[in-house]
């Protein structure tokens, strides 16, 4: 930790960014939705890649009743965190990719079935392929053979 000098003032400092710790202020991370915001004023003309489509924008939370209706048609309950980002945080919007998808607007594959795990999907993929480079971390499956998994992120080109 930085001492200040003798005589120096000790109150808040506007000044120092809220991530670096000053004499009278422990560190403190800017939570996301700062970081979104500060996103936003280095990126006005939207060239980060997705931005174009979400705006680094958040919309309002989704009512309780939106989340019940996605529930009902996926078939299970959404994971506590990600439920509580749609009711306390935002409706979709800004996010990795082409941001987040509306709770009106998430993808079920096979949500109540269990996830068959990754090493299983990469094995049923090399099945069918004739790859020449066994180590390639990429590899695609049909969405009939993956189950466990709700979208809700929008990274374009069908992903």
């Amino acid at each position: 930790m930085v001492h200040p000098p003798k005589g120096a003032p000790t109150g808040p400092r506007h000044d120092v960014p809220s991530d670096v710790e000053s004499p009278s202020q422990p560190a403190r991370r800017p939570s996301w939705v700062e970081r979104l915001a500060r996103l936003a004023s280095l990126d006005r003309a939207h060239a980060v890649f997705g931005s174009d489509a979400h705006r680094h924008l958040l919309p309002a939370p989704a009512p309780e009743q939106a989340l019940r209706s996605a529930e009902a048609r996926l078939g299970v309950r959404l994971p506590e965190a990600l439920r509580r980002h749609y009711a306390e945080t935002a409706d979709g919007g800004a996010g990795p990719g082409y941001g987040m998808l509306p709770v009106a607007r998430l993808v079920g594959l096979r949500p109540d079935r269990p996830y068959p795990g990754v090493d299983a999907l990469r094995a049923l993929a090399r099945a069918g392929t004739t790859s020449e480079d066994p180590d390639d971390p990429y590899f695609e499956v049909d969405a009939r053979h993956v189950a466990g998994l709700v979208g809700f992120v929008d990274l374009g080109c069908g992903h």
